[in-house]
């Protein structure tokens, strides 16, 4: 799911404009590009819950303290856990786009993810985001560069 999802970020959606396209031209593109039916269906309603979380979603107060649920320590990993909290600490996430990027990361599918797995996501949570351009710039050099420029081993 999470190639389609990069196939509509890359093609479709300019930086910033939001993630509202129309799911049959989306739906037709993806499985012209040999995309299959249930991973497309999967991945429109992933981006479809991404911009109804982003509407109801609670600002966390700045200096709360986030304690990861066990169900969250499972599925993203200790070491993963680390690259978000790092993220934050570098403002390039807020603590408000850490709850998206928690909220995405849990509805993909299947078990413990990778570390790109959550690289992808940030990216698309931040590319998403109309407020986040130096953020998703940040973020987009810390893919490209080795992950030690943030300290995350």
């Amino acid at each position: 799911m999470l190639d389609v999802l990069i196939f509509v970020f890359e093609k479709h959606i300019r930086p910033h404009d939001g993630v509202e396209l129309d799911r049959e031209f989306l739906l037709a593109d993806l499985t012209k590009a040999g995309f299959d039916e249930d991973q497309i269906v999967d991945a429109l309603d992933w981006l479809d819950e991404l911009s109804e979380a982003r509407s109801k979603t609670h600002i966390p107060m700045p200096q709360a303290l986030r304690v990861y649920q066990d169900a969250e320590i499972t599925k993203i990993g200790v070491d993963n856990i680390d690259i978000l909290i790092r993220l934050e600490k570098f403002n390039i996430l807020s603590p408000l786009s850490r709850e998206l990027v928690l909220d995405r990361l849990m509805a993909l599918p299947g078990g413990e993810l990778a570390a790109y797995q959550i690289k992808c996501v940030v990216l698309l949570v931040l590319f998403s985001d109309p407020k986040g351009a130096r953020a998703l710039s940040a973020m987009e050099c810390f893919v490209m560069k080795d992950s030690d420029s943030l300290g995350v081993h």
